[in-house]
């Protein structure tokens, strides 16, 4: 009788101790199925729209721009806002483009529809100072630009036409020999007067130079052929050697 009793007593226990385990697993799982107390589900992440280019974005703005320019109802103020916002807008590409051609493009318009303005003259200094390495920045040269940049252009630009304007402005503003200036002007104008500078070409803006260095002190006079005043001709040339007094007058 005492060991069925045991019997019966180790059951129990072992029921005891089962039956909480049956109990307490469905709560739990019930708790974890639950939503969360505020009741709203979580929204599933979305994927970030890829970022526009630099070049169809710079190809929007001209496009707008354009769009403001050439209509016949824009007015001066509405064409010179347009001009303002687009050149601001595109300095921000500029810097923002790894690719050097690209901003050459950008600072390219820039000079060209700003002329002679700080923004000009900023997108100029821009381009020979961090692409002077690059073809086609000829035109961003000028008066302004520095010594040390000209000289990048001369030795690291690949383009001779671009590296011949860099040399007619080094040569013009920052040989101090007239003697050293006045060769290095011809030698330009024997091999590069017919480079497209702007709206002119290296031997339009050599010449007039180079007549002018013709009248300093020391200097052969040029030959002058012409009537005197009892309207027989007379040459300069012809009196090389002799003191000669000359006596340019008119009247009107």
């Amino acid at each position: 009788m005492n060991i069925a009793i045991r019997q019966t007593s180790v059951g129990i226990l072992a029921i005891a101790f089962a039956f909480p385990l049956l109990v307490t697993t469905p709560q739990l799982g019930a708790q974890e199925a639950q939503p969360k107390a505020d009741g709203k589900p979580e929204a599933a992440p979305q994927e970030a729209e890829p970022l526009e280019s630099v070049e169809s974005r710079m190809a929007k703005l001209l496009h707008d721009f354009d769009a403001v320019w050439e209509n016949p109802d824009s007015d001066n103020k509405t064409k010179r806002k347009a001009r303002s916002s687009t050149t601001k807008a595109l300095f921000e590409l500029a810097n923002e483009t790894s690719d050097a051609a690209t901003a050459v493009e950008i600072l390219r318009w820039v000079i060209t529809h700003n002329e002679n303005n700080r923004k000009s003259r900023r997108a100029a200094a821009l381009l020979t100072e961090k692409y002077f390495a690059e073809p086609g920045i000829g035109d961003s040269i000028n008066d302004g630009t520095e010594l040390e940049s000209l000289l990048k252009v001369i030795v690291d630009n690949p383009d001779s036409q671009t590296q011949a304007i860099a040399r007619f402005f080094k040569t013009k503003n920052f040989e101090p020999n007239l003697a050293t200036q006045e060769q290095a002007l011809l030698a330009l104008q024997e091999s590069h007067s017919a480079v497209i500078y702007r709206d002119n070409t290296l031997g339009d803006l050599i010449g007039p130079m180079l007549l002018t260095m013709q009248f300093r002190i020391g200097k052969i006079a040029p030959d002058i052929v012409g009537p005197d005043i009892d309207e027989e001709e007379f040459q300069l040339s012809d009196y090389r050697g002799k003191v000669v007094v000359l006596d340019f007058w008119g009247d009107w």
